[in-house]
């Protein structure tokens, strides 16, 4: 009775207990090739400064976010620009820029 139920091991394998298709060992040998050993990444430190190059298509039109709802100018305009305040959980605008 328990030879007779369809399970997904038995459908990955071939459909038969026990055999192993060319298919199936040389998927499990790809997976394993990809996945390899873990290893440790060690980043670096952060440094201050620099140059920040970014590739966005199309190009933004402008870089004022609160004039055009472009997707492109989003992401730029928050790298180039920053507001005067911002805002916490408690929607409470701590300032940013301004200090009175």
């Amino acid at each position: 009775m328990a030879e007779d139920l369809d399970t997904p091991a038995k459908r990955v394998i071939g459909g038969v207990p026990g055999k192993i298709t060319r298919r199936s060992l040389i998927g499990a040998a790809a997976g394993l090739a990809i996945s390899g050993r873990p290893r440790l990444a060690f980043a670096e430190v952060p440094r201050r400064g620099g140059t920040l190059a970014a590739a966005l298509w199309p190009e933004p039109p402008m870089l004022v976010a609160a004039l055009t709802s472009q997707d492109q100018t989003a992401i730029l305009s928050t790298k180039v620009l920053e507001g005067l305040v911002s805002y916490g959980y408690d929607m409470a605008p701590p300032p940013r820029l301004a200090t009175a």
